[in-house]
């Protein structure tokens, strides 16, 4: 910890010759850099921190507003003076306090406050009624900056903390029951570290007894720490559903949860997550709880598969603490739900230390749907799903009878966007030799909203399967298709990680991938002579929208990401009515061939914890 320390003291040095941040080009760093200096004054009581700090916050004091009409940024401003003004209370003047209280009331409680009255110019963003991170983004800047002038503004603070709680309410029932997240495990991470922070001050400024009261009607908070842990494969790249990357972040939200409840599995978690990086984020030594690294490793203890209800999100392991271990982690879940794409059915793959199957995760949020729109096209609901990561070929399942685009300002979605699908079976044996998931994708294929057209069902039933056999290593994936209605075109998509080479057999019966000198095999396990591989480009099938847009104007991920995928394994049949696709995926060590046999498949309705998945 002295080393940390250390690390969080130089950063803070080098922060006092540093011009200040602009306050919204720079919001992102704003509120980091502040909490690094205000500790620092904190522990040593040292001017220069106090006097930087006070640098740093004139640019945000002096604006017109803090931009209400997008008040996550507000939230951010309301956050950096609450902290700002509580932890270096001591070093403001009289009127230095006077400013920042005013600066809060004025440019954050209010517009707060007519938000949530719902009445004049900022309530049109209608955040406080949101089930999403910016319910809980915006009503943590609002209640932190409450607590933190508490009484001297007390004719607004009062009203403003009771409006935030009650409005934080409609997106707290969403963690239940497990403590899973909608919109993907970015926003995830985003949501939790906004939220631990208003916690943690509620904590301080009111008492822990009164916040476990606030917070006992809510199931999953104390467990969404597992949300974040089983979204994580091995290879440190987390499923990306949603609009979501595949890196990790600082999560000090896990320390304030490990010490919040006691949980010493969060704090294990978070150190062998970190894999010995230089620095640390100063709220994380805040929370840090040392003895939790005393006690046994509780990570082995835990089940090798966990399936996080309502989000309908699921992963499965080999080990936990096995950088080689086997990994699969797939969804059913909400289309509707915010930041979601069309990808009922998804699934990521890790072995060997390499992710293999990969998911695009989000697109750019920079994309236009005309040179008249104010807001991006990427969100705007008429355009979102003309884009490929947005849509279901873009991602790791089926595309049934697809249907081309009627013109140019009208697009098909490739599933109900309104689609919502369980995972009706989740199961692991006492011995831990198995565990397997059963998603029902049916609503993914039936009747779409009015606004995209005649979009028929396409499908009686549709129903994915997961296996994950310890033994062998060996992922089981079946899909179930029932009542095809006609054409009965099928596309299966698989998305292969954009560093690896793939070799398919002369049969098209199997594929195997490399990488880094490893390799990984895919092999048909149906008997149809019909159902075969090719490869494809990571591109839109003929007739699908393609907005040159979503190519010329890519996330920056795509351009320093290597694994983003180029390539897809596909299968495509026509004139089926009823058809199963088995398929086997096994890492390949070294001198290991493809497997040419194996046990039969069971149909998905035998599948059971206690008598597996195979015949």
């Amino acid at each position: 910890m002295n080393e940390w320390l250390e690390d969080i003291k130089e950063r803070a040095l080098l922060l006092l010759d540093q011009p200040p941040l602009d306050p919204v080009t720079g919001e992102a760093k704003l509120f980091p850099r502040i909490v690094r200096l205000a500790m620092m004054y904190r522990l040593e009581r040292d001017s220069r921190f106090a006097s930087r700090i006070w640098e740093e916050l004139q640019p945000i004091l002096k604006r017109e507003d803090w931009l209400p009409h997008f008040f996550l940024i507000t939230s951010v401003y309301l956050q950096t003076a609450a902290l700002a003004y509580d932890w270096c209370y001591e070093a403001w003047t009289e009127e230095q306090r006077r400013q920042i209280r005013e600066a809060i009331v004025e440019k954050g409680l209010k517009p707060a406050l007519i938000e949530y009255r719902h009445s004049g110019p900022y309530s049109q963003s209608n955040w406080s009624k949101r089930t999403n991170n910016w319910n809980i983004v915006c009503n943590g800047g609002v209640m932190m900056a409450a607590l933190a002038i508490g009484a001297e503004e007390a004719s607004w603070t009062d009203e403003a903390f009771a409006c935030a709680w009650e409005s934080l309410s409609h997106a707290l029932h969403s963690f239940g029951p497990d403590g899973g997240w909608d919109e993907g495990y970015a926003y995830w991470n985003y949501t939790w570290l906004n939220m631990c922070r208003a916690f943690a001050s509620m904590d301080t400024a009111l008492g822990r007894e009164f916040t476990d009261r606030q917070l006992a009607p809510f199931g999953g908070i104390a467990e969404s720490g597992y949300f974040a842990m089983y979204m994580d494969g091995p290879t440190g790249r987390v499923f990306n559903y949603a609009d979501s990357l595949c890196r990790k972040a600082e999560m000090e939200q896990m320390l304030w949860l490990g010490r919040r409840y006691d949980n010493p599995v969060y704090t294990q978690w978070w150190m062998k997550a970190r894999k010995k990086k230089p620095g640390i984020f100063p709220l994380s030594l805040l929370w840090f709880q040392p003895s939790h690294l005393d006690m046994a490793d509780e990570m082995e203890r835990l089940p090798l598969g966990m399936h996080f209800r309502h989000v309908e999100v699921s992963s499965v392991r080999s080990s936990w603490n096995d950088s080689d271990a086997v990994f699969a982690a797939f969804k059913a879940g909400n289309n509707s739900a915010p930041h979601s794409t069309t990808d009922m059915g998804t699934f990521v793959v890790d072995a060997m230390g390499e992710r293999w199957i990969e998911d695009f995760g989000t697109g750019s949020y920079g994309i236009y749907a005309s040179q008249e729109q104010t807001w991006t096209g990427y969100w705007d609901r008429e355009w979102r799903y003309k884009y490929y990561v947005n849509r279901a070929e873009g991602h790791n399942t089926l595309v049934l009878n697809p249907r081309p685009v009627v013109d140019s300002l009208q697009h098909m979605p490739d599933q109900n966007p309104d689609g919502y699908g369980p995972i009706t079976h989740f199961g692991m044996d006492a011995d831990r030799e198995f565990s397997f998931g059963i998603m029902d994708l049916t609503s993914a294929y039936a009747d779409a909203l009015p606004a995209y057209g005649d979009y028929a069902r396409t499908a009686e039933q549709v129903k994915r399967g997961i296996a994950l056999l310890h033994g062998d290593h060996t992922i089981w994936l079946r899909d179930e298709l029932t009542g095809l209605k006609e054409p009965g075109e099928v596309w299966w998509f698989l998305h292969i990680n954009g560093a690896a080479s793939v070799q398919l057999s002369a049969n098209g019966r199997s594929a195997v991938l490399s990488k880094n000198g490893k390799r990984f095999g895919i092999v048909i396990f149906s008997p149809e002579a019909d159902i075969r591989f090719e490869v494809m480009e990571a591109k839109p099938l003929p007739g699908s929208p393609d907005p040159e847009e979503q190519w010329s104007n890519p996330p920056v991920e795509w351009s320093v990401n290597p694994n983003i995928p180029t390539r897809k394994l596909a299968i495509h049949l026509e004139g089926k009515k009823d058809v199963a696709i088995s398929i086997v995926m096994v890492p390949l060590r070294e001198g290991q061939s493809l497997p040419e046999t194996g046990p039969d498949m069971l149909p998905l309705h035998l599948w059971t914890a206690s008598k597996g998945v195979g015949a």
